[in-house]
Order: C-alpha cells, then structure tokens, then sequence
C-alpha cells in the first residue's frame, strides 16, 4: 500500500527509517495500517482514467435510388 506522510516520521514502525512530510512511500498492509490510524500518513489513492465514450458519427450518403 503507497502512503503520503503528513509529518516528518521515524519510529519502530518503519524500522526506525526517517521519513519526510509529503513523501511516498510503499508499506505492507499491516505497517500502512498502523500508520494511517495513528495519523502519520494517508493512502495515496491513483486517479481513475474517465473516458468519454466514442461516439461514431455516421453521414447520410446520397443514394442513386431514382436517379437514371
């Protein structure tokens, strides 16, 4: 799980690794967890892609019905 820290932050949790405010960084479940409900970071969330749909734009043809 990719979490942003909202603080500078070293601490058993992250085997006393230091990290800074606003850095990304990738955790197991379990670590990301208790880092997200003691406040220390939140999950980064990727932003869904939106698409529009395609829509096909068909011209009318001229027949040669009733043309000779």
């Amino acid at each position: 799980m990719r979490l942003k820290f909202l603080q500078d932050f070293q601490g058993r949790e992250t085997k006393e690794i230091f990290y800074v405010k606003g850095q990304e960084v990738d955790f197991d479940a379990e670590t990301a967890a208790v880092l997200v409900r003691d406040n220390r970071a939140v999950e980064v969330v990727e932003p869904i892609e939106v698409r529009q749909p395609v829509t096909e734009v068909v011209e009318d043809k001229p027949t040669k019905r009733g043309k000779k």
